[in-house]
């Protein structure tokens, strides 16, 4: 199935940008962010990091981070499939910013985000948001 298969195969079944399902900042534009409005910190956030590597989680969801270079906001069910998403094979290789991406390793930035489309299945939504809560629920026990 090409992508263009998936974007018609149905209204359920379609790709969507991540910029038109979440807001996603700059780490200088959360922070102005914050100064205005102080509950923001105590909301679930999806930290995203530059540098993308295959061994290493591309972002992190969660209350607050040091500083991170881009944050996405939204609400924690959809953060959790963003995270799924973001972190997996896939998500990390159309996040590199480039033509060299065969190692899964490289640069990505805001535009990269905001124009990256996301699989919009609602059949495959909940699976995925439970596996990334039992990876981090996982990842946690290992941490301790």
């Amino acid at each position: 199935m090409t992508m263009k298969d998936m974007e018609t195969k149905g209204t359920n079944n379609k790709l969507l940008y991540l910029a038109d399902i979440v807001n996603i900042y700059s780490w200088t534009k959360y922070k102005e962010l914050l100064l205005e409005n102080a509950g923001l910190q105590n909301k679930k956030k999806l930290f995203v990091h530059k540098v993308i590597t295959p061994n290493s989680p591309t972002c992190v969801l969660q209350e607050d981070t040091e500083k991170s270079q881009y944050v996405i906001i939204s609400d924690e069910k959809i953060l959790r499939y963003v995270s799924f998403f973001l972190n997996s094979s896939i998500g990390k290789l159309f996040l590199i910013c480039g033509e060299d991406k065969k190692r899964l390793t490289g640069m990505t930035n805001l535009s990269q985000l905001r124009k990256l489309q996301i699989p919009s299945d609602e059949d495959v939504k909940y699976p995925c948001e439970m596996l990334e809560l039992l990876i981090n629920y996982l990842t946690s026990l290992s941490l301790t």
